[in-house]
């Protein structure tokens, strides 16, 4: 799948954030966003979820625009965990982790479920912060 921000623009009140944005996502890479502090990345994300409202500009799935998706296609196909966490309950990130799959609640259920949780943290090398408190983990964990 490839995910394309073509000439996005972001304004919040009166201050611009991104001014004709171009970022492509192509299938099978792994692409990252860098950039000091306050600089509209995780803004940028955000505009794909609806999160953040963009001014102008497009995004497109496999050169669809994302707004002719459901919702449910996107949240089965593209995660997003923002940095920023205000969790009022004390999940583990094992748990955190399996909510990635709510999407797909009716194909995976029980046994199935645990372990694509327990691979997903393998691979990303987290496994071993699968019992630990969601609210002791620091941004970067």
């Amino acid at each position: 799948m490839e995910l394309s921000f073509e000439q996005i623009n972001v304004t919040l009140g009166k201050k611009p954030i991104l001014k004709d944005v171009d970022v492509c996502v192509a299938d099978g890479k792994i692409t990252g966003i860098i950039g000091p502090n306050g600089s509209g990345k995780s803004t940028l994300i955000k505009t794909l979820f609806g999160i953040v409202k963009y001014r102008s500009g497009r995004i497109l799935i496999d050169g669809t625009p994302a707004g002719s998706y459901p919702r449910a296609f996107i949240a089965q196909n593209i995660g997003y965990i923002s940095q920023e966490t205000s969790c009022p309950f004390d999940f583990t990130a094992r748990e955190m982790v399996a909510m990635g799959l709510y999407p797909h609640a009716k194909k995976y259920r029980g046994a199935t479920r645990e372990a694509i949780v327990m691979d997903a943290m393998e691979q990303t090398g987290i496994a071993h912060l699968a019992d630990r408190s969601f609210l002791s983990l620091s941004g970067g964990e």
